[in-house]
């Protein structure tokens, strides 16, 4: 497996916004809009470091250099290690090397005003945090008259995963009733449900077709401005 595959596990593509925009936004993002803890702001890498050893309990935190702008994980289960650097950052790119030897790089470019990022590799091309924009693949059905925003886009050999939201005043029911309809029209595996919690209604809507190569989930929750919010989270594997 790819050395920059492995930092979140199970997640095809979408490991390389774990491992890399955790990292970069530290340094491109967050200290630009000075809106990180201190931790960010004084310690980086060690900052960046917890941050993605707590999203993977397989992997741990060997080393960070603030002064230098690394961090090295090791991989529990396989004993590998992997260190990434910041040196070039400000020339938007990222260097990486595996249990001490040259991996390669990637190149970044992140957004001026927008706090967006975007990577881009010989394993494919990923679009993180706000101010992004793509298309979503046409097997996805979009809600009628929704300003889509979206939140998260990753493109790679292995095929496509991305997140976004919209809000609408239309109710929750419609909003599940549309794509529980969309789904089973095009043949997906529905499953809805719905939790209340604190006065808080949360509707969930979950599909995948018959071999689990199209998978998707909308939740709707209520809106602090009104109306509710549909979160969708889908991904196509090749």
């Amino acid at each position: 497996m790819k050395p920059l595959f492995w930092i979140l596990g199970g997640c095809g593509g979408i490991i390389v916004i774990g491992a890399i925009a955790f990292f970069v936004l530290s340094y491109f993002v967050y200290n630009k809009a000075k809106q990180v803890s201190r931790e960010f702001q004084e310690r980086p890498a060690l900052a960046t470091a917890k941050a993605i050893t707590a999203l993977n309990p397989d992997v741990e935190m060997v080393d960070t250099d603030d002064e230098k702008g690394t961090i090295t994980i090791r991989n529990k289960k396989t004993g590998e290690t992997i260190t990434m650097s910041a040196d070039d950052a400000s020339k938007g790119k990222l260097s990486f090397k595996k249990d001490g030897k040259d991996v390669g790089s990637v190149e970044l470019k992140a957004g001026e005003n927008s706090g967006s990022l975007e990577i881009k590799s010989n394993e494919g091309s990923a679009k993180v945090v706000v101010g992004i924009s793509d298309q979503a693949p046409n097997w996805l059905p979009m809600y009628p008259g929704a300003n889509i925003q979206w939140d998260l886009s990753v493109h790679s050999k292995d095929g496509q995963t991305g997140s976004l939201h919209f809000v609408t005043t239309d109710s929750a029911e419609r909003v599940v009733r549309f794509y529980e309809e969309e789904f089973k029209q095009a043949g997906f595996k529905v499953t809805t449900s719905a939790v209340q919690q604190g006065g808080v209604r949360s509707s969930y809507v979950t599909v995948e077709d018959s071999d689990r190569k199209r998978t998707a989930s909308a939740t709707v929750m209520p809106d602090s401005g009104g109306g509710n919010r549909v979160q969708v989270i889908f991904e196509s594997k090749e």
